[in-house]
């Protein structure tokens, strides 16, 4: 590191520091303008020299400076180091023009090279995200490192640089739904970002933008690469088309378990029934239409037990083999036609109940009547068997409740 006091007017110069070759090969006081083209010519890489020449060049040196505070041109040594040269004004003559000024010198290829492992880490975050800015967390101003078509159609070149408080603002206000605009309270800001920063590496989250009439699904990324510099990246993302996937998803599983609830609600008054049934039909059976499937739940005047349940049988089949065994020959086939799922479906769309009456050779004390009653359950039904002579025909009634009967044989 060197650094110069020059006094413009008097076109001379005192070396103030000096930690490198500098001050072997020059004096530490004298001419200011042939110390810096000496400066240019033995220390500055060829392809840097015409622009440091420029910057080094006393003559045009106020005019540059201005009301700057600092000016500032890096370059490449002939050691292939990375060195920035930089004038800062101390004294205005009495024109107010700058008078004396402090050149200094100072070696920055580490820091470069931190710079190059930053730009690779926000070129890296650019790849997945459309639209990728560097943020100067001292003096807010932005650098855009990738713009998506879609910002640069609807703002041109607005957002390319420019202070990050201003265009976030303009973003927001323009952009999102107003709905979502509380989830950037936190990085509105660059001072907002300081305080989020201090305790995590990075920070997302998304939120929905109303455009064309149509509302989509966005992520923002806030991401310091490196701690030791005061710089962020924030980077955007249209995550439409996988959030509404996502939803969707959700949905169907939601979905799924309003169905569940539904189904706990179905087998609850299922099981009411089957107990209000059980109090005087012996046998009791669950059947499932859809799954051409049989359940018993009671039999023999017995209830089973939920966990005992396991013989699941074909609709068709159970009464196939109960008709060829029990009913009398004169109502087998009336009887078969009456409970074919055809028949018990279109009568219990008309109908709550769907009764039959029919007579069986139970043992060898002779005919018995019997009774089978469909009770339509949502989409499920069940069977009651009750030998009902000398009683009601049907004594278990939810209410006014319509009924159909078919009845073979002289049911008394």
């Amino acid at each position: 590191m060197a650094l110069y006091y020059i006094d413009i007017e008097e076109n001379s110069y005192q070396e103030l520091i000096s930690v490198d070759s500098s001050h072997h090969v020059y004096s530490k006081k004298g001419n200011a303008r042939e110390c810096l083209k000496r400066i240019v010519k033995t220390q500055v890489s060829e392809e840097s020299r015409p622009n440091m020449r420029i910057f080094t060049n006393l003559n045009t040196l106020d005019a540059r400076l201005g009301e700057k505070t600092i000016i500032i041109q890096e370059y490449i040594s002939v050691s292939g180091g990375w060195i920035r040269c930089a004038f800062i004004p101390v004294e205005k003559n009495a024109d107010g023009r700058n008078k004396k000024v402090i050149c200094t010198f100072r070696n920055i290829t580490a820091e470069k090279a931190t710079m190059g492992i930053q730009d690779n880490l926000i070129q890296a975050l650019a790849v997945s995200y459309e639209n990728v800015y560097a943020i100067n967390m001292n003096t807010g101003e932005a650098v855009c490192y990738r713009m998506g078509q879609t910002m640069s159609d609807r703002y041109g070149t607005k957002f390319a640089a420019g202070n990050y408080d201003r265009n976030l603002s303009a973003y927001i206000d323009n952009d999102v739904f107003e709905e979502d605009r509380h989830l950037f309270d936190d990085v509105r800001t660059v001072a907002g970002v300081s305080t989020l920063l201090e305790d995590k590496q990075a920070y997302y989250f998304n939120y929905r933008v109303f455009r064309n009439s149509e509302m989509q699904y966005f992520q923002c990324q806030i991401v310091k690469p490196l701690r030791e510099r005061k710089e962020f990246a924030v980077a955007f993302k249209n995550i439409d088309e996988e959030k509404k996937k996502e939803l969707a998803q959700q949905k169907k599983i939601e979905d799924a378990l309003t169905a569940v609830e539904r189904t706990n609600e179905t087998l609850k008054d299922e099981m009411e029934i089957a107990n209000a049934l059980s109090k005087e039909y012996p046998d009791v059976t669950l059947i499932n239409f859809e799954e051409d499937s049989a359940t018993t739940l009671k039999k023999n005047g017995n209830l089973i037990p939920k966990d005992k349940r396991v013989s699941r049988h074909s609709y068709n089949t159970t009464w196939d083999y109960y008709i060829s065994k029990y009913v009398v020959d004169e109502d087998k086939k009336k009887l078969k036609d009456a409970v074919s799922v055809q028949n018990v479906l279109r009568a219990l769309e008309e109908s709550d109940e769907y009764v039959c009456n029919y007579r069986v050779n139970y043992d060898e004390s002779g005919t018995h009547y019997f009774q089978a009653v469909f009770i339509r359950i949502y989409f499920w039904a069940h069977i009651g068997k009750l030998d009902y002579s000398g009683i009601p025909k049907c004594r278990f009634d939810r209410g006014r409740r319509k009924k159909t009967y078919q009845n073979f044989g002289d049911t008394k």
